[in-house]
């Protein structure tokens, strides 16, 4: 007999009456263990052997064995180099959100506000007035880790119009771990006349220093840009406050450097 005859949909003869042919399946009862009645509705597409498993196991292993190196061999380098790249990047990005997670700013302190002690403290030209002056800081550092300054940059203002008035600069401090640094920032407070043309920034700073009216403090605005090195990058945070001083000038010496270059202060005669 043909090997290829089938009893039931062969073309020489009507389908057989009866049900077709099904691999048995068993399904166990949840509760008692038993046999379940559903033996019929088992479909031989459902019935995978032990060995069909273990032929489908072998083909992912030999098919994601070469995944690596499939392709030409400078495919295959590109590969390799790209995930590399992708990795350092993943590996340096999460130290520096892992640094800047467990980072606390540090205790900035401001204190007294001096004249130098060499060099002239101040210059004088018909439009300008440019006063040189450094200011005692002292940074406590709370972290566990040393933090290097790069450079710590201010920039200064005037509270009346938010005038640029000058600023400075320092380069290269280290704070150590779990300490107090102090250093002299120094700074150069700077007045050009072009800049405030109503001439309101230089009636208060004579009236604060005690010319044109009674002394008291200077205020001024300040930010601060730092320049925090973190491994191979320079992180740059900034922050803004104010702080106040005493007008370190005497009235005469403002009387005779502004007389002599020629600019006109109320209450004062040349």
């Amino acid at each position: 007999m043909d090997r290829n005859y089938d009893p039931y949909y062969d073309s020489k003869f009507q389908p057989m009456p009866g049900p077709p042919l099904r691999a048995p399946m068993t399904f166990l009862s949840s509760n008692s263990g038993e046999p379940s009645n559903f033996d019929d509705l088992a479909s031989p597409l459902l019935v995978k052997s032990e060995k069909d498993q273990d032929g489908i196991k072998k083909w992912r292993q030999n098919h994601n064995e070469v995944t690596w190196t499939r392709g030409s061999r400078g495919r295959c380098i590109g590969r390799f180099c790209c995930c590399g790249l992708l990795m350092l990047i993943f590996l340096l990005v999460s130290v520096v959100f892992t640094l800047l997670l467990f980072i606390r700013p540090p205790n900035i302190q401001i204190n007294n506000v001096a004249l130098p002690t060499n060099g002239s403290a101040f210059q004088v030209t018909s439009s300008s007035l440019n006063l040189n002056l450094y200011v005692n800081v002292s940074v406590a550092n709370p972290n566990y880790f040393q933090v290097d300054l790069a450079e710590i940059k201010a920039d200064l203002t005037y509270p009346i119009n938010n005038l640029d008035v000058g600023g400075g600069q320092a380069n290269n401090i280290v704070f150590k771990t779990f300490s107090n640094t102090a250093f002299k920032f120094p700074f150069t407070l700077t007045y050009n006349e072009q800049d405030d043309p109503k001439g309101l920034v230089l009636d208060d700073i004579l009236s604060r220093c005690g010319i044109t009216g009674q002394k008291r403090d200077l205020d001024i605005n300040y930010k601060i840009t730092l320049g925090v090195k973190v491994l191979f990058v320079t992180i740059s945070p900034s922050f803004s406050s104010s702080f106040s001083f005493e007008c370190p000038i005497t009235a005469s010496d403002i009387a005779d450097l502004l007389n002599g270059a020629g600019v006109t202060v109320p209450g004062i005669s040349p």
